[in-house]
């Protein structure tokens, strides 16, 4: 069982292409390369540098 307040997924920089990483148990399960649709509205909203 995990707690509600672990992060289960963070956004990580990879070689210029972003990615969503998700966790589980401390090992990376999946990597979901984030689209320029989501790219732009993540940078819009500041969720990313």
């Amino acid at each position: 069982m995990y707690q509600s307040n672990q992060k289960l997924w963070k956004i990580v920089k990879e070689q210029g292409e972003y990615y969503y990483e998700i966790k589980l148990a401390g090992e990376i399960v999946d990597r979901i390369r984030i689209d320029e649709p989501a790219l732009h509205y993540l940078k819009e909203k500041q969720a990313l540098c």
